[in-house]
């Protein structure tokens, strides 16, 4: 599906709202809860860049978007801007499911770890039998 805003619309929408990186996130691994970049969409009309999501995270899976930057992957993971959530989803409305897929697939490993540690806390707390 593509965007549902014309090129022109996008490209001037995104020099109005996109802001200064005043600090990077955190490279990951860097402790088990806090924010990770996941997650990338590819915009042709704005360039060789990709828009990363920063996302809090409990043992590196992602739960909610927190900011979006525009990175250079290429570079190492040049920062050049940063957008809130919601200006994100009104500038690339409609095509936005690959965006959300590919964070979920960067992060399967984190998914399901939390999946386990969470499992193993229920049972160590609730169903383990008490003992005599």
């Amino acid at each position: 599906m593509p965007f549902r805003l014309p090129v022109r619309e996008r490209v001037d929408l995104l020099n109005a709202r996109l802001a200064d990186v005043a600090q990077a996130p955190p490279p990951p691994g860097a402790s088990p809860v806090g924010t990770r970049l996941y997650g990338s969409l590819v915009d042709p009309a704005v360039g060789p860049w990709t828009f990363r999501g920063a996302w809090f995270s409990i043992l590196g899976a992602p739960l909610w978007l927190r900011e979006v930057y525009l990175v250079d992957d290429a570079q190492a993971g040049r920062f050049f801007g940063r957008l809130d959530v919601r200006d994100f989803r009104t500038i690339f409305a409609g095509d936005l499911r690959g965006f959300y897929r590919s964070a979920f697939a960067e992060s399967i490993r984190a998914w399901i770890w939390l999946v386990l540690v969470l499992a193993a806390a229920w049972w160590w707390f609730v169903l383990r039998p008490p003992a005599p």
